[in-house]
């Protein structure tokens, strides 16, 4: 894995040593004096229609970009060949967070567009609904809680985290953080989801009568519910993941 806030660093120095402002190397590439900020911070790395261009202010090689320091020449060769593996290992994964990205917004929308279509249909009288099963509700907080997810910029992990309890890979320590993180963020949204979905249909039942409110109070309160049952199947995964992380968290103090 590349090292952002080491290359970060690196290009922070070089730039200092030729005399130039985090502005003026930013006109010069044709990019925000922020973004130059995050890639110095190691918030973020420069994409590679730039990189080229970049080193070429900077003076100094792609490899030596790519590795965050100063290589020799005895070494140079060598290293290129280290840093082109990790290079293509990071755009692939890179390639495939934003795959993953796509297809949860995607997914998201579909299922509030399907949620609205079922509301319809249930207004319309066309759908008689159980009222043990309300279809536009849970439609309603799969597409919520996917659409959250992915502003929120943890979609990739919580995915990533099934990968990681079903060990389809070995996760370094940092990846269990976020994926713990992630799969936390996904409890809240949906007791959150489900809170806002009951009180909006509180809001669409108070033109009822009193006596087909209390009818149909139960279903009102069936998105709670939902949102409580998929907690308690995620929950395990959560704890799956502690445990991955204390095991990772032992074996980097180990080395």
């Amino acid at each position: 894995m590349l090292n952002q806030e080491k290359t970060g660093s690196y290009i922070a120095e070089k730039r200092r040593q030729i005399g130039m402002t985090q502005k003026e190397l930013a006109e010069k590439i044709g990019r925000s004096d922020k973004a130059v900020s995050k890639w110095e911070r190691g918030k973020s790395m420069p994409d590679p229609a730039v990189m080229e261009e970049l080193c070429s202010l900077l003076n100094i090689s792609i490899n030596e970009f790519l590795s965050g320091e100063d290589i020799r020449n005895e070494v140079y060769f060598n290293r290129a060949e280290e840093n082109m593996k990790v290079f293509v290992k990071e755009r692939s994964i890179i390639k495939r967070s934003t795959w993953i990205l796509n297809a949860a917004y995607a997914a998201g929308f579909l299922f509030i567009l399907l949620g609205l279509y079922a509301v319809s249909l249930n207004i319309s009288g066309v759908s008689d609904i159980s009222f043990f099963i309300d279809i536009p509700s849970l439609l309603f907080l799969f597409g919520m809680v996917l659409v959250l997810l992915v502003l929120s910029g943890a979609a990739v992990d919580f995915f990533c985290a099934f990968s990681i309890c079903f060990k389809k890979r070995k996760p370094v320590r940092k990846e269990a953080v976020k994926s713990v993180r992630a799969m936390k963020m996904v409890l809240v949204l949906n007791l959150l989801s489900s809170a806002f979905i009951y009180a909006g249909n509180m809001v669409l039942a108070s033109g009822l009568g009193p006596e087909q409110f209390l009818q149909r109070m139960s279903y009102y309160f069936l998105p709670v519910w939902y949102g409580i049952f998929l907690d308690l199947m995620l929950v395990p995964f959560l704890f799956r993941l502690y445990s991955i992380y204390d095991r990772c968290s032992g074996e980097e103090g180990d080395t």
